[in-house]
């Protein structure tokens, strides 16, 4: 499936033509290949949820096209069987059961990666792939805030971020709602809350990543590489 659009993209200008027309060419012919049951159910919510997830993603690769020609013409040919079999279709299955649309850009950007990088571990790409089933949008973008580049670019130091603590109730309830989101992603490896501490030293805090190295190899494969192209 994955060489098909490719092809399509190969022989078409994409500038030109335009992503969205051609993703809509190929899913006129193949979307019922894609996901069973999808043509003659369009008056589904669950149907109309996977055709409009299945664009997003078809949509997307046309957008990269390029790029994704160029690495996937550098794997060897048992990678290139490996992510036309079993990496575009683990991409593709998690993109089209994703409740968060916006969820979708990791999950293309971990296709990318998995291209781009050679990856062929698949328990490694469909655990990451579970993790980041597991966590809602707001969750991953705890996680990201707590990478010490997030915190080098938003916090000139720790007394900045206990100048930012909000006293009221309202802040009392988003704290509380933080900490609950802290202790999931500690559930799932990804951070040390021994690290974060109880928000008694803020210094402490900002000098120190609560990020586990589990936590920072999740985020090498969600998080996007190639910085050329618009989001999805």
């Amino acid at each position: 499936m994955f060489k098909k659009i490719l092809e399509i993209g190969k022989k078409n200008d994409v500038a030109s033509t335009g992503a969205e027309v051609l993703s809509g060419i190929f899913l006129d012919g193949a979307l019922g290949q894609i996901a069973p049951g999808i043509t003659s159910l369009r008056a589904s919510y669950k149907q109309r949820q996977h055709e409009e997830r299945t664009e997003i993603i078809i949509n997307a690769v046309f957008q990269e096209i390029d790029y994704l020609l160029e690495k996937f013409n550098e794997l060897k040919t048992e990678q290139q069987n490996f992510v036309e079999h079993i990496a575009f279709p683990l991409m593709l299955e998690n993109a089209i059961e994703e409740t968060e649309k916006a969820k979708i850009e990791y999950i293309f950007n971990a296709f990318k990666n998995i291209i781009s990088k050679g990856i062929t571990e698949e328990d490694l790409i469909i655990g990451y792939y579970d993790v980041l089933k597991g966590l809602r949008l707001n969750e991953v973008n705890r996680l990201i805030q707590l990478t010490p580049e997030y915190r080098k670019k938003h916090f000139s130091s720790g007394k900045t971020m206990a100048l930012n603590i909000d006293l009221s109730e309202i802040g009392k309830e988003k704290r509380e709602f933080t900490n609950y989101i802290d202790s999931k992603l500690e559930q799932y490896g990804l951070i040390d809350l021994n690290i974060i501490g109880d928000g008694s030293n803020p210094t402490q805090a900002f000098n120190n990543s609560p990020i586990t190295p589990f936590g920072v190899n999740f985020l090498k494969f969600i998080k996007e590489e190639n910085k050329t192209t618009r989001p999805i």
